[in-house]
This record gives structure tokens, C-alpha cells and sequence, in this order.
């Protein structure tokens, strides 16, 4: 896989502007270090699925869709907007959030990252997708990029697809088909605030990314505790 080093906010842009593919797709981590590998393959959960305990990840899949119809007003048509659904409200799943818009996952690289490690922003140009209509999320025996329908007005608004990975203990990059066209933007975390201020100025911050009152809160709260400097997503 390529690696691409900038570290400034003007240098990621001239980066990016070398994918100009509708198929290109972003996701951002916030350690260089981490790989693609979704929850449910990592350590502390692939563990206890596949080791004594033997907890079947469909069936905490089928118990989740179960409860879920009691808080949502309309249920998705199948089981690939269900998974989408549950990941993105936090159940452990196979599924990898990645985003058409390379702000957003900027935005998520630097998430958290205080400033002493570098970030990643990974970038895949993909023809590789999965259908809803195809076969189950549990039984596809391949990895690929599924599009979701429009599930919640969240998704959408950060331009949201997923990978999904067939054998998730392995990571991402070893697995789908067109991983060729998988390259690394290494974020140097000298350039970490800078960045974060150049995002700010370009409206990208909790506000914008999540819509909703409790970032707005968070949002504004962080204006206060910087004493009125311009709110900055690395602290």
C-alpha cells in the first residue's frame, strides 16, 4: 500500500486532489498505527466469538434488530441497511465506516489525537461493491463497499458508505479484491493543530459532522474553554 506524508492542511489538499474518482472513498483513524480491522475482529471481541463462549455474531445481530424496532420509526428492507443501522448506533459489527467526503474523515483522523502520534486518512478507489439484494451479510464470502440507503439523515449528511470484511479478524487491506488502489495519508502530528484550525475555518467541527444538540453543546462548550478562541478538535 502507497504511503503519502503531508503536514499541513494545504498539502492534504493538493493530495487529494489526485482522486477525483466517484468511487473514491476516505476513512480517517486517528493512529498511524491502527489497521482496518472492524470491531468485531478485534482482539477483545473476536476472541469470545470464536473462542469457548462461542457468541454467535448473528445472533447478537437478530437480539439487536429485535429491540431496535421499539425506538425507530421505520425499519430498513434488509439485513445490509439493518448492519449499517446497527453500526452506526454502536453494536459491534463487521462493517468499517468510510465517507466520500475527505473533510469528514479529516475530521475523524484528528478526533481524539492530542497531539503526540501521527493520524491516517486512508483513501480507496473501488468498483468493487455489494448489493442488498445479493446474499446475506454472513454468508457473502467476499470483502467489498456497500452503499447504504440513506438509513439516517446522519449518514447522509457525512456522506457515509462501509466497507464490509468477510473474515474481519484480517485486516481490511489483505482482504478486498481491489486493495491496490488502497493508498495511506500519513498526517504528521506536527501538523495536527494547524489542520484542525484550517478545518474550523472551512465549517468542518462536531456541529457540522453530527447535526444534532448535544454536539452543538459540545461545540459551543469548547469555544468557552478556549476563551473564545476558535474551537480546535485537538486539545
Amino acid at each position: 500500500m502507497e504511503k503519502l506524508y503531508v503536514k499541513s492542511f494545504a498539502e492534504f489538499h493538493e493530495t487529494i486532489s489526485l482522486f477525483s474518482s466517484n468511487r473514491t472513498h476516505f476513512r480517517g483513524q486517528n493512529d498511524v498505527k491502527y489497521k482496518l480491522i472492524p470491531q468485531v475482529g478485534r482482539d477483545n471481541y473476536h476472541k469470545v466469538i470464536t473462542g469457548d463462549k462461542n457468541i454467535d455474531e448473528k445472533i447478537i445481530f437478530e437480539s439487536w434488530k429485535r429491540y431496535a424496532v421499539n425506538f425507530i420509526d421505520k425499519k430498513p428492507e434488509n439485513d445490509w441497511d439493518w448492519l449499517a443501522l446497527a453500526q452506526h448506533h454502536g453494536l459491534v459489527t463487521r462493517l468499517l465506516d468510510w465517507t466520500k467526503n475527505p473533510l469528514v474523515a479529516l475530521f475523524f483522523a484528528l478526533l481524539g489525537n492530542n497531539g503526540n502520534k501521527d493520524s491516517a486518512v486512508f483513501v480507496l478507489e473501488s468498483k468493487n461493491t455489494v448489493k442488498h439484494d445479493m446474499i446475506g451479510p454472513f454468508e457473502v464470502d467476499f470483502s467489498s463497499v456497500y452503499y447504504p440507503q440513506g438509513i439516517t439523515s446522519r449518514i447522509l449528511s457525512q456522506r457515509g458508505v462501509f466497507t464490509f470484511s468477510h473474515k474481519p479478524n484480517v485486516p481490511l487491506e489483505e482482504l478486498i479484491e481491489d486493495s491496490g488502489n488502497m493508498k495511506k495519508i500519513i498526517i504528521a502530528k506536527e501538523g495536527l493543530s494547524e489542520i484542525s484550525k484550517s478545518l474550523e475555518l472551512y465549517g468542518v467541527n462536531e456541529l457540522s459532522i453530527y447535526q444534532d444538540l448535544d454536539h452543538m453543546s459540545t461545540y459551543l462548550n469548547r469555544f468557552v474553554e478556549n476563551l473564545g478562541v476558535l474551537p480546535n478538535v485537538v486539545r
